[in-house]
């Protein structure tokens, strides 16, 4: 994003009213966290090319593994392995992973009960998949999928100053708690956790006035539970059963 006059001026209101460690990613992180051993194999699926968050957890675990299709060679760089790879099709061997994460990716998986049905082939029994991605029902969300797809590729330019190429397609067919539940009841993976999440209003940060009306709807009414589902994220916690069924 550019760091304007105005950009900057967003971002002081950000760090005066909100607290980072309540962010959604940081609540995504230390449940991850919270898991790992150094026994521990972990995959995230859609890692990007540079796996930042992976790289960030390899010297907590035994292995870290990722899967990207913008990944074109395999990179190997100690116990971490980044692989060109179709969630649909995980180059991994059965019951071989013990945590598998899926960060801003859901939204983009066009058959998500066959991504969650090869989640869980990989992981091993009383293994757990962690979810972050945008809740359906926030309301840029809703906006932008009203939206025809090269109008938000431009729009992402202009925003968020990203590469056209680097906005892909969404479908948001496991993004809030009824899909995600149901997906992962077709599949046979029990959901351990849901939490609406929330985040600071990042896509208005080109008006500091703007900005002031967003941070305002989502700290007095996002707050308040009858509104959660409109928040900017949801959170998920998926496990396998301790005792896989037999084909």
């Amino acid at each position: 994003m550019r760091d304007s006059a105005r950009v900057r001026r967003c971002k002081a209101i950000r760090d005066r009213i909100y607290n980072r460690e309540h962010f959604g990613y940081s609540v995504f992180e230390r449940e991850v966290i919270e898991l790992l051993s150094f026994k521990s194999t972990i995959l995230d699926i859609g890692c990007g090319r540079n796996a930042n968050f992976l790289r960030s957890l390899s010297s907590c675990v035994k292995r870290a593994y990722g899967i990207d299709l913008e990944v074109s060679d395999t990179i190997t760089d100690g116990n971490l392995q980044i692989m060109n790879g179709d969630a649909e099709e995980i180059p991994l061997p059965d019951h071989s992973v013990d945590i598998t994460t899926l960060i801003n990716v859901s939204e983009h998986l066009r058959d998500p009960e066959a991504v969650f049905l090869e989640c869980r082939r990989i992981l091993k029994p009383g293994g757990s998949l962690f979810i972050i991605a945008p809740c359906k029902f926030y309301l840029p969300t809703l906006l932008g999928r009203a939206i025809p797809y090269s109008i938000r590729q431009w729009a992402n330019v202009f925003i968020t100053c990203t590469e056209k190429e680097e906005t892909f397609p969404a479908y948001y067919r496991a993004n809030s708690r009824y899909a995600l539940k149901r997906i992962a009841a077709s599949v046979g993976l029990s959901m351990v956790d849901f939490k609406y999440l929330t985040y600071h209003p990042e896509l208005f940060m080109f008006s500091p006035v703007v900005y002031s009306c967003a941070v305002v709807i989502e700290r007095f009414f996002l707050e308040r539970k009858p509104f959660y589902c409109f928040r900017h994220q949801v959170f998920c916690h998926l496990r396998n059963p301790l005792v896989c069924r037999v084909k």
